[in-house]
C-alpha cells in the first residue's frame, strides 16, 4: 500500500510539473514530465490524457493517438479505465460512431457519470467540434443545463428539425438569453 502511494505521489508531482511547463510554453519539458508521471502511475488516466491533449494541441495527432493506444492497452478490459481509454481513443481518431458507442458504454457501465460526458461535449463544442459533441450529448437524456448546448449544436450542424423541436419544448427561462446564430 505504501509503495503504491509513493508512486501515486510521484506521479502527481510529475503531472503538476507537466501542467506548469505547459502553461509556460515549454513543450519538451511538459512532455517529459507527463511521460514520467505515466511511468510512476501507469494505470492513472490523468497523465496520458494530459499528454495526448498537449500533443494534439501542438499538431502531433499521431503521437497523441499512440499515447492513448498505449494507455488503452494497459487497461483491464471492461473496467472504468478501459471506458475512459475508449472514449479518449474515439476522440483522438475523430471517430463519431465509435465515440457515440463509447459514450453509451461509459454512461451504462461507467457508473453513469453523465456529468463527465456533458463536460466533454461542452469542451468539444467550445473547440469547434460540434459533430463530435453532438455524438456524445445525443446519448444522454435531455437535462435543463444542456438544452442551450443542444440548441447551439443543432444550429452549428444545420439540424433545423432538432432546433425547432427544442425551441418548441423548452421554457424560455432555460435558454438564458439569445443564442448565437450559426
Amino acid at each position: 500500500f505504501r509503495a503504491q502511494n509513493l508512486h501515486t505521489g510521484r506521479a502527481a508531482v510529475w503531472l503538476a510539473r507537466g501542467d506548469i511547463a505547459q502553461r509556460h510554453g515549454a513543450l519538451d519539458e511538459a512532455v517529459l514530465a507527463y511521460e514520467r508521471a505515466i511511468a510512476a502511475a501507469p494505470m492513472s488516466p490523468d497523465a496520458p490524457m494530459a499528454l495526448a491533449s498537449l500533443l494534439r494541441g501542438h499538431g502531433q495527432a499521431a503521437r497523441a493517438l499512440a499515447v492513448l493506444e498505449r494507455f488503452a492497452a494497459r487497461c483491464p478490459a471492461g473496467g472504468p479505465l478501459a471506458l475512459h481509454a475508449r472514449l479518449a481513443l474515439a476522440l483522438g481518431r475523430n471517430d463519431g460512431a465509435e465515440l457515440a458507442n463509447a459514450a453509451r458504454s461509459f454512461r451504462d457501465q461507467g457508473g453513469g457519470d453523465e456529468a463527465l460526458l456533458r463536460k466533454t461535449a461542452h469542451e468539444l463544442a467550445a473547440r469547434g467540434r460540434p459533430a463530435l459533441a453532438e455524438r456524445i450529448i445525443a446519448v444522454l437524456p435531455v437535462a435543463d443545463d444542456d438544452v442551450r448546448l443542444r440548441l447551439q449544436l443543432g444550429l452549428a450542424l444545420a439540424d433545423n428539425a432538432k432546433v425547432e423541436m427544442l425551441l418548441a419544448t423548452t421554457p424560455p427561462a432555460l435558454l438564458g438569453g439569445p443564442l448565437p446564430m450559426a
